[in-house]
């Protein structure tokens, strides 16, 4: 059976990736470039909060709108109840191997290997081993301050004695020691151990591939998409060194996806939606709380646990419903302005379980106090900035194909029916 592989490439602005891809010869995405296109949509938008690769993926995933899986914020997978593709395929006896996939869970005896992404914190590595890999961002994905140096080493450790068990991958991890180097030396932003550690993994998960034999594959990428929301200074890409250092590994990481493909096999490239530019735009600004734990704290709230999600937000546990409603109570009181400072929002299925994220996006001056019940206290003392936004997303999207038949134009979530009759054909060939 010829095999499916797909990359998720998420976010990507198609104009902006061709350009880079010219700039600087990357010769496999010039390939991908190349093959044939299809032009997706969603109806979601920003009013409502679901113009989010978290609702956007899953509707991929499961072949259904927002407005039937209803899944709306990330780390809330446990409450779907469509099944996802590589579950449907699982009980048709195909093998799949599913790769950092924002917010999805194994599902399927036939779903050989399966990498999380690092907020859906109730869902391990698979096989077992996996968690070696997953480890250190989880890890760092719920204490991005307050974190132990020895917790740090420790899951370091295991991803490094997990690594030396791929040679070839260690060697080429060494290889772009350099560029790394350079990177960190301009300025140690995030982007420059993130993107890196992304090209280790897609090698990691190019040898789970060949190791399996899966039939089915999807291996998801995140760079493009944050170097679009904080680095894209002009629409062309250009004076942007992290674009450069970023495009360059992506473009390795598609090569190695290249390096396993029989003439034959079903390949497809997707950014899910897109984004834009936003340098026309009035300045839009993204705070974190710098601890939330010590921050809820601080407010007096009673909790049990703080999972943190990707940016300005995170979901609350609480020991009943009674501290929920009172910390929802007292979160949307604090105002800076006038304005308030946090929006919450209760999970629809677990009573004991809260949403809530920050909302100030204009530039906060350095004196700026917070008022609340409580009094008042300095902004910049509890919170930091994450930076201006530099892309915002867009409703559009691409997909890039090979050997399977796509309509010109469809939603996106109508993707995955066309990818299981794939299948048939197959099949029936």
């Amino acid at each position: 059976m010829k095999k499916v592989v797909i990359v998720e490439l998420n976010e990507f602005n198609e104009d902006l990736a061709r350009l880079m891809a010219e700039r600087h010869d990357l010769k496999n995405l010039k390939k991908i470039f190349s093959m044939k296109h299809a032009r997706t949509q969603t109806d979601d938008s920003d009013d409502n909060d679901t113009l989010d690769p978290w609702v956007q993926w899953v509707s991929i995933h499961t072949g259904v709108p927002y407005a039937k899986h209803r899944i709306k914020r990330l780390g809330d997978v446990p409450d779907l109840s469509q099944p996802v593709i590589w579950k449907t395929l699982s009980d048709k006896g195909i093998t799949s191997g599913v790769w950092g996939v924002l917010n999805g869970e194994r599902e399927g005896e036939n779903c050989r290997f399966f990498l999380p992404d690092p907020w859906t914190y109730s869902e391990p590595g698979f096989p077992a081993e996996l968690g070696s890999v997953v480890g250190l961002p989880r890890y760092m994905a719920k204490h991005r301050v307050g974190y132990s140096v020895v917790k740090v080493l420790a899951e370091l450790w295991k991803f490094l004695v997990f690594l030396l068990s791929f040679p070839k991958i260690c060697f080429k991890g060494i290889a772009i020691l350099p560029a790394i180097f350079s990177a960190i030396v301009r300025k140690p932003l995030p982007y420059a151990f993130f993107v890196p550690v992304e090209y280790l993994s897609t090698m990691l998960f190019c040898e789970y591939q060949k190791r399996y034999g899966t039939n089915f594959n999807i291996l998801f990428l995140n760079s493009i998409a944050h170097l679009q929301h904080y680095f894209w200074y002009h629409k062309d890409g250009s004076g942007s060194f992290p674009f450069s250092f970023g495009f360059k590994l992506v473009d390795k990481m598609i090569g190695e996806v290249f390096s396993i493909l029989e003439s034959d096999d079903v390949f497809l490239v997707l950014n899910g939606f897109s984004q834009v530019n936003t340098n026309d735009e009035p300045t839009w600004c993204g705070y974190r709380p710098i601890d939330h734990d010590k921050y809820l704290d601080f407010l007096g709230l009673s909790f049990l646990e703080v999972e943190e999600l990707m940016t300005y937000d995170a979901q609350v546990l609480f020991s009943s419903e009674e501290d929920l409603v009172h910390a929802e109570k007292v979160l949307s009181s604090q105002k800076l302005d006038g304005e308030n400072v946090f929006y919450c929002e209760r999970n629809p299925v677990d009573p004991h379980k809260m949403f809530y994220r920050v909302c100030v996006h204009k530039l906060v001056s350095s004196h700026a106090f917070v008022e609340g019940p409580g009094g008042k206290y300095d902004f910049h003392r509890h919170f930091s900035f994450l930076g201006s936004r530099t892309g915002r997303h867009s409703a559009a999207g691409v997909v890039f194909y090979k050997n399977i038949q796509l309509p010109e134009t469809m939603m996106n979530h109508e993707l995955k029916g066309y990818l299981e009759n794939s299948f048939q054909w197959k099949n029936a060939a």
